[in-house]
């Protein structure tokens, strides 16, 4: 059951919640002021800051990771033109 929660939390909230406020709204309002390539980029720094409280800088690959994830999500987001594709890639990486 704790599986279960913990899987369900982590997909359905934490992924949708952060792609709502990263994609949905960060990206959205880099694309509208600087363009798409500064807005996915932007928003992926952003993203990978806002994930050091997960992991100490001393991981710093981790944090590479989650800016690429960030990456894909935003060109997801951009290409697809919805957050649906980019919340279910982000559950699954989560």
């Amino acid at each position: 059951m704790n599986l279960l929660l913990g899987w369900f939390f982590g997909f359905a909230i934490a992924a949708f919640q952060e792609e709502t406020l990263f994609r949905g709204f960060l990206q959205a309002l880099y694309q509208e002021r600087y363009g798409r390539i500064v807005a996915i980029v932007g928003q992926a720094a952003v993203f990978s800051l806002a994930h050091l409280g997960y992991y100490p800088v001393s991981a710093w690959p981790l944090l590479l990771v989650v800016f690429l994830v960030g990456i894909v999500t935003g060109w997801l987001v951009d290409r697809r033109g919805t957050l649906l594709a980019a919340g279910i890639a982000h559950g699954f990486v989560g």
